[in-house]
């Protein structure tokens, strides 16, 4: 079997396949959103997806998230603030 390493950003847990769906998340975005401490867990968010231009049949991945409540937005905006210049 292949060795890796496994970092999570947010909540990491059991997958109910009944109520929860596994997301991939663009590699460079996730990082973004690990390094500005954007991400607020549990929250609701809209998703952009775009087909993975690495493996295209693998189907789409979530290349931003869009806070839905307001106060999350602010803090999005507010932790991306220092990367945007």
């Amino acid at each position: 079997s292949e060795k890796f390493k496994r970092r999570t950003i947010g909540e990491s847990g059991d997958v109910n396949p009944q109520w929860d769906q596994p997301l991939m998340i663009e590699h460079s975005y996730a990082l973004l959103l690990e390094r500005t401490g954007a991400l607020v867990p549990r929250r609701e968010y809209q998703l952009q997806l775009e087909i993975n231009p690495e493996d295209p049949l693998a189907g789409a991945i979530v290349t931003a998230l869009i806070p839905v409540d307001p106060e999350i937005k602010k803090h999005f905006e507010a932790s991306m603030k220092s990367v945007q210049g």
